[in-house]
């Protein structure tokens, strides 16, 4: 709940400039940004008038297409602002507005259904999770194994997964890139359980919290770490395009 609609316009045209000035190729390393919602108009604007290289999406959707859900954003409003992801089931919606996970799959499964890409967020419990112990980070390679086979996806190149532990979330830490490097992979080894060693490797897993550019390297450096999610650092669109420039440098 940061940068309202005019600052969003100055942050693009900022990002847009940096992104132009450094040579990045979205070959290389692919640039998504969640909007808020009052934003996302302005964002579409800028990055299809500018051409901008880069996909952006909805911090969260509705589980319903439709009706007399007074307040909520349905997938069709995304998809009718350029959206091509949504962020689904991250730590706060769990947290403040207490999330089921029976929701979120919901959420999830219809923007499948509607040809977005879902970036499903585990490693913090919902509401009726109680088997669900967010202190121990093996248990978000569960969480990610139970959902996909709940959600019954036989395309996993179509959703993304980002593992974010809630202690480091704002903490200004963030997890070793050892551990991340085993929970990562941990996270593809139980989905290639459901889904076979071959699909699970069209899955793009995610790593967020407290991500910053001095410890980005470190981070994408993990054998199965595919990306960033990235929280306070990305308010700045010069600490944002660091991390991006920093990426693409270990890319080629």
């Amino acid at each position: 709940m940061n940068i309202d609609h005019k600052e969003a316009t100055l942050f693009m045209q900022k990002l847009a400039w940096l992104l132009e000035d450094h040579k990045y190729d979205a070959k290389v390393v692919e640039t998504l940004l969640f909007v808020p919602f009052t934003d996302l108009r302005s964002v579409q604007t800028l990055v299809e008038s500018d051409k901008v290289p880069v996909a952006y999406g909805g911090e969260d959707m509705s589980d319903k297409e439709s009706g007399a859900y007074t307040g909520d954003i349905s997938v069709n409003m995304l998809k009718a602002l350029g959206c091509t992801y949504v962020l689904i089931g991250h730590s706060e919606r769990r947290k403040y507005h207490h999330e089921t996970v029976e929701l979120i799959l919901a959420k999830t499964k219809l923007a499948l259904d509607q040809g977005l890409t879902p970036v499903l967020c585990v490693g913090d419990v919902s509401v009726d999770d109680t088997e669900g112990n967010p202190e121990d980070f093996t248990y978000s390679a569960t969480q990610a194994a139970r959902d996909i086979e709940r959600l019954g996806v036989t395309d996993l190149s179509k959703i993304v997964i980002a593992w974010e532990p809630a202690a480091a979330i704002g903490s200004g830490s963030a997890v070793e890139p050892e551990e991340i490097a085993k929970i990562t992979k941990l996270i593809r080894s139980k989905v290639a359980e459901v889904v076979g060693e071959a699909e699970a490797e069209k899955l793009r897993i995610l790593y967020g919290g407290s991500v910053n550019k001095n410890l980005s390297r470190g981070i994408m450096a993990a054998e199965d770490c595919d990306g960033l999610l990235i929280g306070g650092a990305s308010l700045d669109p010069i600490h944002f395009e660091t991390i991006i420039r920093l990426t693409q440098a270990d890319a080629v």
